[in-house]
């Protein structure tokens, strides 16, 4: 029996563990051009790219240390023994705390530690190369790469979409800069550090998008400057320019980056039991309340949130009894009034300058960022805001369960969950640890960063890159330079992978479609069962060809994020494939 993984990145990884663990006698290819690791992980990027978890909290397979640990113990030595690992990596983990962020390049060397630590088997390949196309034939898979060839019982897909075909606006906008020698940079997985370096200094230069991404671009930039940040006598933190500096002048179409991610202090596994949201809970809730299951999932998510607030008051008061205050609040579903604390009013939470007039934007979202921080700087348990808005990160599989739930997720649920839940998610708890933020601040302090209103747009006139928002249309920044902040789209239908476009063509990979009131609704994912199993364009299951990626958000939720510590979702998913593909051989 041969398996192909296509794809080395920690997701392949899982399953080639869990395939030696149940199936040894198979054997076993991983493809991937950035060999072991994936694209994102590789160990020669730059130091300035930092992961978005806890080095604590990341955690390949549950029989090898966390990251962290592996750090403090067998992390320099494996380095220094490795030849294709630079020496300098050894620089990454100095000052790594357990709660700290590592460097993108050392959980590379992480992933090339724990695969070694794989039964050394011949069964076990490596091939370094980009499949490019898949077919059937005679009940079996053909691979294809460069100009080989060679057939497979079962395949699982555990790659991105990859780089973004050019379309709409992305299309236009490189198209203009081309005819006026502009440099736009489209929406890439990671951004090259030369062009940025051969930026001049003090051209403005504008970027669009405030997530995850932006925050890298920002890195590469002040790796470039080379100035220094201090505190001032108020503990705010304050930029000295070098004086080689460019004008960023940056926005999106929300106006704000997402509220910061609190200081740990959850340990190593922050999974916690909700006391109201569970699958059950949210069935009970809707049976008696008489409402919809999303509408229940919703209320039940803002009282774990609420709980957590209010508790933190509580404590910060130091007169109240907490254990009693919980049992109350559980009892009434909500804030009894005998208790005399500030309501949380999630319309500030998820607006946060909805009141503030265009004048003085930048000023006030000044003030929210220097709020938000040092609530973040405060930690998870002992912020106030931030500790409450955490209690989401505690509920992870939680609301995973839900979403795949028969019974909950039909086709309605899924598409308020995706325009709703999910959407206010991002903003809430996706964001950068709060040092990153607090960076934002002393720029736009120090004048190198302009942030622009909300709903900013992006033109091309008079032979310049515009930036503005509609808001205030007249408020318009010229530059020569143009970066978008986004990762790029994870649309089937807007993947340039040349395996993904096969796939498609071919009839293979379908997108999902909700049946919403009479309208059919077109997800960016491929349509799977629960087993990761893919339905072909004739709605027929595929049993041997699996997509186990970020490729299936919207199938599933919160697929971006790398394994963790505990009872990690995409283990228990890597053994349920490979349960299902020895039940397929069986």
């Amino acid at each position: 029996m041969k398996i192909a993984i296509i794809g080395a990145g920690p997701r392949g990884l899982l399953i080639a563990q869990q395939i030696l663990a149940q199936l040894p006698k198979a054997q076993v290819k991983l493809f991937d051009p950035f060999s072991i690791g994936g694209q994102t992980w590789q160990t020669d990027q730059s130091a300035n790219l930092i992961m978005n978890t806890p080095a604590e909290q990341v955690q390949e397979f549950d029989f090898v240390p966390n990251l962290f640990e592996w750090s403090q113990e067998q992390a320099e030595d494996f380095i220094k023994s490795e030849s294709a690992i630079s020496d300098d990596l050894v620089q990454d983990l100095r000052g790594l705390v357990a709660n700290g962020y590592p460097t993108r390049r050392l959980f590379g060397a992480y992933l090339q530690f724990c695969f070694q630590t794989l039964p050394v088997t011949e069964q076990l390949k490596v091939e370094k190369n980009l499949v490019s196309k898949i077919e059937q034939q005679d009940g079996q898979w053909r691979l294809s790469w460069e100009s080989h060839q060679e057939n497979f019982d079962q395949v699982v897909v555990t790659i991105n979409s990859g780089r973004e075909k050019l379309r709409g606006q992305t299309k236009t906008l490189l198209e203009g800069a081309q005819r006026n020698n502009l440099v736009y940079q489209v929406p890439n997985v990671q951004m090259p550090t030369e062009l940025i370096a051969n930026i001049p200094d003090g051209e403005n230069v504008i970027i669009r998008g405030l997530g995850l991404n932006f925050y890298d671009i920002l890195a590469q930039f002040l790796a470039h400057w080379q100035g220094d940040f201090y505190r001032d006598h108020e503990n705010l933190l304050q930029y000295q320019s070098s004086g080689k500096e460019q004008h960023l002048i940056v926005g999106s179409r929300n106006g704000l980056p997402h509220y910061p991610r609190p200081l740990n202090q959850d340990g190593p596994d922050s999974e916690r039991q909700g006391r109201f949201l569970s699958v059950e809970g949210v069935k009970s809730w809707a049976a008696t309340r008489g409402c919809t299951y999303y509408q229940a999932f919703d209320q039940l998510v803002r009282l774990e949130v609420e709980l957590a607030y209010y508790k933190r008051q509580l404590e910060i008061k130091g007169d109240f009894d907490c254990v009693q205050f919980e049992k109350d609040f559980m009892a009434q579903a909500g804030l009894p009034t005998i208790y005399n604390l500030q309501p949380l009013d999630w319309s500030a939470v998820l607006n946060p300058l909805q009141n503030v007039t265009d004048g003085n934007y930048q000023s006030q979202a000044l003030n929210w960022l220097d709020q938000v921080t040092f609530d973040a700087n405060r930690g998870s348990r002992h912020g106030l805001l931030l500790t409450g808005l955490d209690a989401i990160r505690g509920l992870y599989n939680t609301i995973r369960d839900i979403y795949i739930d028969p019974v909950i997720s039909d086709d309605n649920f899924k598409n308020q969950f995706l325009t709703g839940f999910a959407r206010h998610f991002t903003f809430l708890i996706s964001g950068a640890p709060s040092f990153r933020l607090e960076q934002l601040s002393a720029l736009i302090r120090a004048g190198v960063v302009e942030l622009l209103p909300p709903k900013m747009e992006v033109e091309i006139t008079s032979g310049k890159f515009q930036a503005f928002s509609s808001l205030t249309a007249n408020d318009k920044f010229s530059a020569n330079y143009l970066l978008e902040a986004r990762q790029p789209s994870r649309n089937l239908a807007d993947s340039d992978n040349p395996l993904i476009k096969n796939l498609l063509v071919e009839g293979w990979l379908t997108h999902r479609i909700l049946k919403v009131n009479g309208q059919k609704i077109d997800l960016a994912c491929p349509h799977i069962n629960e087993h990761y199993q893919i339905f072909n364009k004739d709605n027929q299951l595929v049993e041997s060809l699996f997509v186990f990626s970020q490729l299936n958000e919207g199938e599933r939720w919160l697929t971006n994020v790398c394994p963790r510590s505990g009872d990690d979702y995409d283990r228990r998913a890597a053994q349920m494939i490979v349960q299902t593909i020895q039940f397929n051989l069986s």
